[in-house]
C-alpha cells in the first residue's frame, strides 16, 4: 500500500509539472485556485500525498483545450503528452486497484488461515490436555502393575521358602527312616542275643537238674558225703537264684523287645500310610523314635 501511494503521488507531481508548463494563460485561468499558482489537483496531491481525482484530471484537460487556440503546435504536443500521461495514469491506477484487490484477497486468505491455525492450536491444546490425562492414567496403571509385581515377587519368595521347608522335611523323613532301619537291625541283634541267652538258661536248667539228681544220688549213696552234699546244695541254691534272676531278666527283656517291635512295626505302618499327608506325622514319628533310642540307651 505504501508503494501504491508513492506511485500515485509521483503521478500527481507529473501532472502538476505539465500544468505549469502550459504557460501564463493556464496560470491566469487557474489563479483563483490559490496563491501558489498551482491547480487544485496539484495542491491536493502535494498536501495529502494522494493520487489526483478524475475531476482534477478533467479540469486540467479543459485548461489544455482552452489554451489550445493560443498555442497551436507546442500546446498540441503538450496536450498529447498530457493525454498519454493520463492514459498511463489510468492504466497504473487500474493496476494499483487490482494489486489492492489482490492484497485484500491475500489478507482475507491470511485471516482465514490464521483462524484455521487458531482452531488447530485450540484442537492441539485439547489433545495435549487429553494426552496429559491419558499419561496420568497410564502412570496409575504402571504403579498398579508395579504393586502387583511386588506382591507376586513376595508370593514367589514365600513359595520358595515353603519348597525349601518341604525339601528339608523330606530329608529329615529319609534320615528318620534310616534311623528306624538301624533300630530294627539292633532289635534283631538283641533278639538273637536273647535267643542265645534262652539257650544258655535251658542248658543251665539241665545242669541244675543233673546236679539235683546227682545230689540226690549222693545223699542216697553215702551219708559220709554230707559236707559235699551241703556244698552242692549251696551251689544248687546259688544256681537256682541265678537261674531265677536270669529268667526274670530274660522275661523282662523279651517283654520290652516285644513292645519295641510292636511299636516300630506300628510306626512303619503309620508312616507308609501318612507319607502323602505331610511332614507333621513324620515329626511325630521322629519324637517316638527318639524316645525309643533313649530307652535303648
Amino acid at each position: 500500500m505504501d508503494t501504491n501511494n508513492s506511485r500515485m503521488s509521483e503521478l500527481g507531481l507529473k501532472l502538476t509539472g505539465l500544468a505549469e508548463m502550459l504557460g501564463p494563460g493556464a496560470a491566469l485561468s487557474t489563479s483563483n485556485q490559490g496563491p501558489s499558482g498551482r491547480s487544485r489537483c496539484a495542491a491536493e496531491s502535494s498536501r495529502y500525498q494522494a493520487p489526483p481525482t478524475p475531476a482534477s484530471c478533467s479540469l486540467a484537460a479543459s485548461m489544455l483545450r482552452s489554451n489550445n487556440f493560443a498555442r497551436d503546435a507546442p500546446l498540441g504536443g503538450l496536450l498529447a503528452k498530457y493525454r498519454d500521461a493520463e492514459a498511463s495514469w489510468l492504466k497504473e491506477k487500474g493496476k494499483l486497484m487490482l494489486a489492492a484487490k489482490r492484497e485484500q484477497q491475500q489478507r482475507l486468505k491470511a485471516e482465514s488461515e490464521l483462524r484455521r491455525v487458531q482452531q488447530q492450536v485450540t484442537f492441539r491444546v485439547g489433545e495435549v490436555a487429553h494426552l496429559k490425562v491419558a499419561l496420568k492414567g497410564r502412570d496409575g496403571e504402571l504403579q498398579d502393575l508395579r504393586d502387583r509385581l511386588r506382591e507376586f515377587e513376595l508370593e514367589e519368595s514365600s513359595e520358595r521358602t515353603l519348597q525349601e521347608a518341604v525339601h528339608q522335611a523330606q530329608a529329615e523323613r529319609d534320615e528318620l527312616r534310616d534311623a528306624m532301619q538301624q533300630v530294627l537291625q539292633r532289635l534283631d541283634a538283641a533278639n538273637v542275643m536273647i535267643g542265645q541267652a534262652d539257650g544258655s538258661v535251658a542248658s543251665m536248667e539241665a545242669q541244675l537238674a543233673a546236679a539235683a539228681a546227682e545230689g540226690l544220688r549222693a545223699e542216697q549213696a553215702a551219708q559220709a558225703a554230707q559236707a559235699e552234699a551241703q556244698a552242692l546244695r549251696e551251689t544248687v541254691a546259688d544256681l537256682e537264684w541265678k537261674c531265677g534272676l536270669l529268667q526274670r531278666l530274660s522275661d523282662l527283656t523279651l517283654d520290652q523287645n516285644d513292645e519295641k517291635s510292636a511299636t516300630l512295626h506300628t510306626l512303619l505302618e503309620s508312616e507308609s500310610m501318612l507319607d502323602a499327608g505331610g511332614a507333621g506325622s513324620v515329626c511325630g514319628g521322629k519324637d517316638l523314635s527318639a524316645s525309643d533310642d533313649g530307652s535303648d540307651c
